[in-house]
């Protein structure tokens, strides 16, 4: 497919926002990516900000004395999330 307008990888929530904000200032269209394994994209492109986040940070928590709530960021992969 053909090139975005504009690109970033953010690593944080804050760098997240940022872009969020930028584009809203800027008046863009927004395309959150994920892995890209499934997708096609136009030859023209994207003419707006495409977000590929790359917040990796887990956490987990405890419910109860069986139950464990686990929360991953939106660059988690499916492999690291289970090896967590």
């Amino acid at each position: 497919g053909g090139p975005a307008q504009y690109y970033t990888e953010p690593t944080t929530p804050d760098a997240f926002k940022e872009a969020l904000l930028f584009a809203k200032q800027q008046q863009l269209d927004i395309f959150v990516l994920g892995s890209g394994a499934n997708i096609l994209i136009a030859d023209e492109g994207f003419n707006g900000l495409v977000i590929r986040p790359k917040l990796t940070e887990m956490s987990q928590s405890p419910l109860d004395t069986e139950h464990m709530a686990v929360t991953a960021g939106a660059g988690v992969t499916i492999e690291e999330l289970i090896a967590y």
